[in-house]
């Protein structure tokens, strides 16, 4: 689930059931709240552009991050899932790809192999 801007706001599995939230302010990701029982909460931290780059837990150690390079070509490390890429992209685990609103980014590529939905003139 996203808000209107196309911040990813919320994860659920097949059946309608929350997998994982997320809190932001002004545009940033600041926090990842994973269902279960205890709930679990994971502080994001981000670069200059919003990326988040590593996520801290309750006791202040680093349990994720993401040293990505230009493309976003390298994978995360940690024992923690966060599925926040770049600004707007959504990590994929079942195609590899990040989902960037309307279409997906191969970061192996460092393309988008979907068309822009939005094309003011198709024959441009």
């Amino acid at each position: 689930m996203s808000t209107v801007g196309g911040a990813l706001i919320g994860e659920y599995n097949g059946s309608g059931n929350l997998i994982r939230e997320y809190v932001y302010a002004n545009g940033e990701p600041l926090a990842q709240i994973d269902a279960g029982s205890p709930e679990t909460i994971l502080y994001l931290h981000t670069d200059h552009l919003l990326t988040a780059r590593y996520a801290t837990n309750a006791g202040g150690s680093t349990v994720w991050s993401w040293d990505s390079g230009a493309f976003g070509k390298e994978a995360p490390t940690g024992s923690a899932t966060v599925n926040l890429r770049f600004p707007g992209q959504y990590f994929d685990s079942e195609t590899g790809l990040h989902y960037n609103w309307h279409r997906y980014y191969d970061p192996a590529t460092g393309r988008y192999i979907t068309r822009d939905p939005l094309v003011v003139n198709p024959h441009i």
